[in-house]
């Protein structure tokens, strides 16, 4: 599947030296639970501080958006009330797979009696706290990402290890169409359940700091998730649940099965309600595709009334070739070797972890270039990959708000941009395959993706047929229909991303005779950021420009923002002012942002994971939030109290809870 490519190496490296360095340390014959190394990761954090970007970033804008009073002297009111007079839009944030921490809670006499594999898989041999001959499990897991010795630990010496695996799966109910719980095993975000409702900051603490392992932490900036974006919020005088949303969710499954599809409505509802302000709806990687088909299925007069801009940071919108990886034969970016032995996601847990999830499907590759190749915009894509490639155009450059080839785009510190010449990442899949298995190529259309999954998938090729079926039935994704919102594109386009894949034996075959891992022998790379190929970020983006300025009716302007681009980086975020003094978006454009990784900062800060941590792409999606809309709600509509019972019950979370928390209030 596409994955967090450098965040899943860190995961794996990082978890292995934390196990060397706690091995022999820590010992107990009881069943581990979540909190034994609380201490120990405690005292290593308060080594670790705040690069001095984000911390001046933090400065910058501290108090922004309650007119710069002080938090410490408000209660939750007046600081609500100072929101809503203060010139910021409320914030909506969705993120990518992997991007939610996920808690397990288990019914202990159901999993013993109906999944008696998975309770001896584990080590677990009784219910009862009577027997201290036998463990029992724990009632809740940290799922993802659990730590070190705990049994829903990902991290596996051994080949033969199937704890994790198990209770990361899912079942496929042939009835239903679906991919459902394990009967006794049940797994939702993090905070939503008794044990962690105290910590869950209304889910923004489940989009955030994935682990408490503070190694972990420090290795890379992926584990924080959108912890830098919470941080400055929260000092710019943002209150989560009032005037911020984090939208957590279980990401193994896909956009028509998600819950997503509900509450990201009932989220835009709720925080207009709250803020009398249209929001700012941001998503990063596979958040970008629920938000997406949701905008397809809300009424334009809410999204005109409700919505200010759609920011999709590092969109997957057309999918990838990687992700066909997982069910070919495994994803080698969950392993890593130490001392010549293997650490990470053995076999069989890559295999019921990537086989239990639907959200696979939403990321393959989709056939946008065979679909859309006799409209008129597919048609000047291919020019201008042309023109990119040898120079030659007949009459005028189509999309010609795009720098031109021949100009400096980026500083000259990228392996896959000598010179600093400006560079589209566009590919054209009409012609180009994207997978070789055993001597046949495959291009990026319906009929080679399903002979993909029907000749060569390791997994049930009907159950596969009929998820991937299911999953095409998202048709905001597989139509690129218009959001008919305002959008910025955000993506990265200097490091070298895999997009077409070389298998030189049957992969199905290999898995019969070995039932092993088996990874492509060759693998090509083009733009983008690691992980999402820079054509499946912007594709649908010249779909819609061409729909604005044909005038098509709801359509609107859009921003395609490269990551490292000096070209038009000291742009406004929005381009006109209103009568009442409201910043507004009409124009289409091309824009860059800087970013730290080309002013001699770690490379890995641009990684598909990372970049939203990064303090330039913060200060964008601060730009985006100073809108100077006026709220039009009686801010005295609820007492503090009313205030903070909100924030802590978070209903607009809680589906059955939203619409009768709020009539009471």
């Amino acid at each position: 599947m596409v994955d967090f490519q450098n965040f899943k190496k860190t995961i794996v490296s990082g978890t292995c030296i934390t196990a060397l360095l706690l091995l022999g340390l820590l010992h107990d014959n009881t069943d581990y639970k979540d909190t034994v190394l609380e201490n120990f990761h405690q005292k290593l954090e308060s080594d670790f501080f705040l690069e001095d970007g984000f911390k001046q970033l933090l400065k910058k804008y501290d108090s922004l958006c309650i007119n710069g009073k002080d938090k410490s002297k408000l209660d939750t009111k007046e600081q609500y009330e100072e929101f809503l007079r203060g010139p910021c839009a409320p914030i909506i944030f969705v993120p990518g797979i992997l991007g939610t921490s996920l808690q397990l809670k288990i019914d202990c006499e159901t999993l013993q009696s109906k999944n008696p594999e998975i309770f001896s898989n584990c080590g677990w041999g009784t219910c009862s706290s009577y027997n201290l001959l036998q463990k029992k499990p724990a009632s809740e897991y940290k799922l993802w990402i659990g730590d070190v010795f705990s049994k829903a630990s990902f991290l596996q010496i051994s080949e033969k290890s199937k704890c994790f695996g198990d209770l990361i799966g899912l079942v496929y109910n042939k009835e239903r169409n679906i991919l459902e719980a394990k009967e006794g095993l049940e797994v939702t975000w993090y905070g939503n359940t008794e044990q962690t409702k105290n910590d869950s900051k209304c889910g923004a603490n489940s989009v955030r700091d994935f682990t408490k392992n503070p190694i972990l932490k420090k290795m890379s900036c992926a584990i924080r998730g959108f912890g830098n974006l919470i941080d400055l919020l929260e000092v710019m005088g943002y209150q989560s649940g009032l005037t911020f949303q984090a939208l957590p969710y279980d990401f193994r499954q896909d956009v028509s099965q998600s819950d997503t599809q509900t509450l990201i409505p009932k989220v835009i509802d709720h925080i207009y309600e709250m803020t009398g302000k249209k929001s700012i709806i941001l998503g990063h990687s596979l958040g970008n595709l629920h938000i997406l088909n949701s905008l397809s299925n809300i009424p334009q007069e809410t999204k005109d009334s409700k919505i200010k801009q759609f920011i999709a940071a590092g969109p997957p919108f057309i999918g990838s070739p990687k992700a066909f990886i997982s069910m070919l034969g495994g994803d080698p970016d969950y392993l890593k070797k130490i001392l010549g032995k293997s650490f990470g996601m053995n076999y069989y847990s890559q295999m019921q972890l990537s086989s239990g999830c639907s959200s696979t499907f939403d990321i393959l590759i989709k056939d946008s270039f065979e679909r859309f190749k006799n409209e008129e915009w597919m048609i000047d894509v291919i020019k201008r990959i042309d023109y990119e490639e040898n120079g030659i155009i007949e009459n005028s450059v189509p999309f010609n708000f795009l720098p031109e080839p021949n100009e400096d785009c980026v500083n000259n510190v990228f392996d896959t941009r000598i010179g600093g010449k400006c560079k589209s990442g566009l590919i054209n899949l009409q012609k180009e395959p994207i997978l070789s298995i055993n001597n046949e190529q495959f291009k990026a259309n319906k009929e080679d993706i399903n002979k993909i999954i029907e000749n060569y998938s390791i997994y049930d090729a009907e159950q596969q047929k009929n998820l991937f079926k299911k999953a095409s039935e998202s048709r905001g994704l597989y139509d690129l229909i218009n959001p008919n919102v305002p959008v910025s594109i955000i993506y990265g386009n200097v490091l070298e991303t895999e997009w077409n894949f070389n298998y030189k034996k049957h992969t199905r075959e290999v898995f019969e005779k070995t039932n092993n891992f088996y990874f492509p022998e060759d693998i090509k790379t083009g733009l983008g950021d690691g992980t999402v190929p820079t054509f499946s970020a912007i594709l649908p983006g010249f779909k819609w420009f061409h729909e604005y300025q044909k005038s098509k009716e709801n359509s609107k302007p859009i921003k395609l923002v490269e990551i490292c681009s000096n070209i038009k980086k000291n742009n406004p975020f929005y381009d006109s002012t209103s009568i009442s003094g409201e910043q507004e978006q009409n124009k289409s454009e091309y824009r860059g942002i800087d970013c730290e990784c080309s002013k001699g900062g770690d490379i890995g800060n641009c990684y598909h994971s990372c970049f939203i941590n990064d303090q330039f792409f913060l200060d964008f999606i601060v730009q985006s939030l100073i809108t100077n809309q006026q709220s039009n709600i009686n801010s005295s509509q609820y007492t503090s109290d009313e205030l903070d019972e909100l924030m802590q019950s978070c209903p607009a979370l809680q589906l059955q809870k939203l619409d009768k928390k709020l009539s009471e209030m």
